[in-house]
């Protein structure tokens, strides 16, 4: 078969650029044509060109079919390969904690090869790692049908599940099944899965079968111990059976022998506390700090010995962050934070200003903290000066430009502190704290309509927390708008069924609509 094209051929276009008939008679594009006829497949940067030859013996035709192999490519459409390279980038991102790279390569892998499991497994745990728990299951779904006797994978799938049914409280019989049925799974591939055990043992922790928590906890421990979420469920089962003592002696020698973070320490500090067992309490924070040297774990010891009226004890701890400034880099910044939280606003001020001596990097930190107990000791004037010296060393920061504006409103002078306030806002639109503190201070204007507006979306950014949908409910009020005072008070005792202030408001709207809507007797 020759290898040039003939005149009689139809060529639709080329990498070179030729169109039409190929009857040129011109070097350049003769030399095009020859290029065209060379190959069946010619990629270019633009298009790529495939010629089919017709193996009749009349009369030949060549058909031009055009890709646009570029625009394809852009769109994420499988150009070669077999996706093992996004792989390989893909986990080393994930190595990295580089969440948002090792997505993006996870899917390139998928879209170059839907069959490869360990990518979709890679993107479910990425998903999961987001707290995106329905795509997260779905993702290691698919990889579980790839990857069918691969036990990570159908543990990671357990994991999610336990983790959705826990969330909906233990009330979606959906997700219950889902768990159950990866469990029951894992463990006829293998009567020894720890994983296997171990969900069946969080199953019945949910289904209130504590005997059978137990025993899978326990099944659970023998074939892997020392394991911090088998640790924590079985001492919740323990407890729920009433098995108290027990639970205490297993949870605080899992403690003494692991190294690990867990909320065990939580759950022994609460039950020490709660019994009076101060000495237990302390025993229990002392081994934490020995585990977990952080200054968080050496300042909750700290506060504990506040709480108990130790305070010789609560200062020697502050002064463990002082004296190692290697372990403790921010450690003025902490102690003078925790003495101002303490109430102990002169030993704060100690602390802070010894703090712009010995770490003067820490100056914006230190001066913000001064200042904040210097206005809780109702000294704003000097409050607002430290925060002006802070101010010019760090321009840009938002904390100071907050706490100013703060002590500005407590000061009397609302107008300066509510334009301090919207420029905040302005600037940080998504901060749910800068939307509501400028919500608040329009309520003290007053100027309801602007105060609403600012906290309805603290409510929008952060649907949990209760102060801005409760000064919303107060502003709604004085508004007129009973209605929705009283379903945005309705919405705080969901969350808090005991909050006296969302009870008052609940009633008080209820009882204003009734009468606005009661027929009117004459």
């Amino acid at each position: 078969m020759s290898g040039r094209v003939g005149d009689s051929d139809r060529v639709v276009q080329c990498s070179a650029g030729v169109r039409g008939p190929a009857n040129t008679r011109t070097r350049r594009e003769r030399y095009a044509r020859d290029r065209c006829a060379r190959t069946e497949y010619l990629p270019s940067p633009q298009t790529s060109v495939i010629v089919i030859r017709c193996p009749a013996k009349r009369r030949r035709l060549r058909v031009a079919l055009v890709l646009l192999v570029f625009g394809l490519c852009s769109f994420g459409v499988a150009c070669s390969g077999d996706g093992r390279k996004y792989l390989t980038r893909a986990d080393a991102f994930l190595s990295q904690n580089n969440y948002r790279e090792a997505e993006l390569n996870y899917r390139r892998a998928i879209q170059q090869n839907g069959h490869l499991g360990e990518a979709r497994f890679g993107l479910g745990r990425v998903q999961f790692h987001d707290n995106r728990l329905l795509e997260a299951h779905r993702s290691f779904s698919q990889a579980h049908e790839l990857l069918p006797r691969n036990s990570k994978v159908t543990s990671m799938m357990g994991d999610v599940a336990l983790a959705i049914f826990a969330g909906s409280g233990g009330s979606s019989p959906h997700w219950r099944e889902q768990t159950t049925r990866t469990a029951e799974e894992l463990l006829a591939a293998d009567p020894q899965s720890y994983d296997g055990w171990r969900l069946r043992g969080y199953l019945g922790l949910y289904d209130a079968n504590t005997e059978a928590s137990i025993a899978a906890f326990r099944r659970a421990d023998a074939i892997r111990p020392l394991q911090p979420d088998i640790a924590y469920g079985l001492t919740q089962a323990m407890l729920r059976a009433g098995q108290e003592e027990p639970a205490m002696q297993y949870a605080t020698a899992f403690l003494q022998k692991s190294s690990s973070a867990t909320p065990l320490y939580d759950i022994v500090l609460k039950f020490n506390m709660s019994r009076r067992r101060f000495a237990d309490a302390e025993a229990i924070l002392k081994l934490k700090v020995s585990k977990i040297p952080a200054s968080a774990t050496v300042l909750e010891l700290a506060r504990f010995y506040i709480a108990t009226g130790n305070t010789k004890s609560a200062d020697e701890q502050i002064q463990r962050l002082l004296r190692d400034k290697n372990a403790y880099p921010h450690g003025y910044v902490e102690a003078g934070a925790f003495y101002s939280q303490a109430g102990q606003r002169q030993k704060a001020l100690l602390v802070l200003n010894d703090g712009l001596k010995e770490t003067p990097a820490d100056r914006s930190d230190l001066r913000r903290h001064i200042a904040e107990a210097l206005a809780g000791d109702g000294r704003n004037a000097e409050a607002l000066a430290v925060l002006a010296q802070a101010a010019k060393d760090d321009r840009q920061n938002k904390d100071i430009r907050l706490l100013r504006a703060k002590i500005l409103l407590v000061s009397g002078e609302q107008t300066a502190a509510v334009a301090e306030f919207r420029s905040l806002a302005a600037a940080q639109p998504d901060n749910a704290t800068v939307q509501y503190e400028t919500g608040r201070a329009y309520t003290l204007i007053p100027d309801l309509e602007k105060a609403a507006t600012f906290l309805s979306e603290a409510i929008r950014l952060s649907p949990e927390w209760l102060a801005p949908r409760l000064l919303l409910a107060e502003s709604l009020m004085q508004l007129g708008d009973y209605p929705a005072a009283r379903r945005h008070a309705e919405a705080v005792l969901e969350k808090d069924k005991q909050n006296a202030p969302a009870k008052l408001l609940q009633a008080v709207a209820f009882r204003v609509e009734e009468c606005i809507t009661a027929p009117k007797w004459r």
